[in-house]
C-alpha cells in the first residue's frame, strides 16, 4: 500500500511539474513567435488568415474571428487578415468594427476593389446609402468590370 501511494504521489509530481498554466502557455506562445524569422512571421500570418476564411466560409464565425487575429498579432498590416476580422464582424452585426477593420485593409492594400466593396456594404446596411455609393464609385473606378 506504501509503494502504491508513493508511485501515485511520484506520479502526481511528476505530472504537475510538466503541465504548464495558462500564463506560462501563453508567453511560450509569444516567444515561439518572438524568435520565428520575418519572413516565417509573414507566412504564418498567411496561413492563419486563409484558415480564418475557410473557417467564416463554415459559419465559424468565432474561431474565424480568433484566427484573424492571431494572423493580425504576427502580422499587423495582413489584407486578408482584416478582411477575415471585418467579415467576422459581419457576421456578428458589429457594423462599426466591420467598418474599422476594412479600413485598415484598404489603408495596407491599396487598389484592391474588396475593401471598398465590404466598406460599401457595411454603410449600406448601417443606413448610410450615400456613402455606401461612394464606395461602390471607387470600386468601379479601380475595376470597371466587376
Amino acid at each position: 500500500m506504501v509503494k502504491m501511494l508513493t508511485f501515485f504521489i511520484m506520479t502526481c509530481l511528476l505530472f504537475f511539474s510538466c503541465v504548464s498554466s495558462p500564463d506560462e502557455a501563453s508567453n511560450e506562445a509569444t516567444n515561439e513567435t518572438e524568435s520565428l524569422s520575418e519572413g516565417q512571421r509573414l507566412k504564418m500570418s498567411g496561413k492563419l488568415a486563409e484558415e480564418a476564411r475557410i473557417k467564416l466560409d463554415h459559419n465559424e464565425n468565432a474561431e474565424g474571428l480568433d484566427l484573424a487575429n492571431k494572423a493580425l498579432a504576427l502580422d499587423p498590416t495582413n489584407c486578408n487578415a482584416l478582411m477575415q476580422k471585418g467579415r467576422a464582424y459581419m457576421h456578428f452585426q458589429k457594423i462599426n468594427s466591420a467598418i474599422t477593420s476594412f479600413e485598415s485593409a484598404l489603408n495596407h492594400c491599396h487598389n484592391q476593389i474588396h475593401p471598398l466593396v465590404s466598406l460599401a456594404r457595411c454603410y449600406n446596411e448601417s443606413g448610410e446609402i450615400e456613402k455606401s455609393h461612394e464606395y461602390l464609385d471607387k470600386a468601379l473606378e479601380i475595376n470597371p468590370n466587376e
